[in-house]
């Protein structure tokens, strides 16, 4: 499935749920920041087991698409295209990523082949594994990758909170949070690279047959999660 297929997948799994229980943008974003928590404890307990942490990958995918899914019809493909075009860095323009953190330039977006709006994730992954893959490597590795997934996290938090586009238009912003969720899948798929974890492979797995959990579709669970130190935080923050 291409990535638009895939959101499409989940929102028939989850979309019923979610405007019941997490029916504001910030449920989901403190969802998804304690999803990349959960990631990021699971890989120092359970390093070596790649079911547990492609697991815990594939529901951060599933995060990721429901913000994505929220209301709104946000280009997502298209700028996973641009922002991570095929073969290069689309900010220093190079085969293989050579972007110091703090010297990287602005991106400059160029308009994706034809084939690339209709990659799956394990084409995506490829992709940034040729860009990206040795660069991160060498700068950490998949603590690295987590540390930078969750201040992508952190950053599409800010923009929610509206401090950085009260004279902005709806455009603007909505390409804001498109721009910061391409960059959250990212990472993600950057740190199933440096775990040589096949994150199309999890994906399916978890939940080709609906949700996880109940086996419905749409899901039907009679538990959930908030996360609700964390909303009442972002809703003081709000205010």
């Amino acid at each position: 499935m291409n990535l638009t297929e895939i959101g499409n997948h989940f929102k028939r799994i989850y979309e019923r749920k979610n405007l019941v229980h997490y029916p504001s943008l910030n449920h989901h974003i403190m969802f998804l920041l304690s999803q990349s928590h959960r990631l990021t404890k699971a890989f120092r307990k359970h390093a070596e087991d790649k079911d547990i942490l492609g697991e815990n990958l594939a529901r951060m995918v599933a995060r990721i698409l429901a913000i994505v899914n929220h209301g709104w019809d946000l280009p997502f493909t298209e700028s996973m295209c641009k922002k991570f075009p095929e073969g290069e860095c689309s900010s220093c323009h190079a085969f293989e990523c050579i972007c110091e953190d703090e010297e990287r330039a602005e991106y400059v977006f160029h308009k994706p082949s034809n084939e690339q709006p209709f990659w799956n994730l394990h084409d995506h992954q490829k992709n940034l594994d040729r860009v990206f893959g040795k660069t991160n490597s060498d700068k950490g590795g998949v603590l690295y990758c987590l540390h930078r997934l969750d201040d992508e996290i952190k950053e599409l938090n800010e923009i929610a909170i509206g401090h950085d586009h009260l004279d902005s238009s709806v455009s603007d912003i909505e390409d804001a949070y498109t721009s910061e969720l391409a960059d959250i899948l990212a990472w993600t798929i950057a740190v199933a690279v440096q775990l040589n974890i096949d994150l199309e492979h999890y994906v399916r797995e978890v939940y080709e047959n609906g949700c996880p959990e109940c086996k419905h579709v749409p899901c039907d669970c009679k538990r959930f999660r908030v996360v609700n130190s964390a909303i009442v935080m972002a809703n003081t923050q709000l205010a």
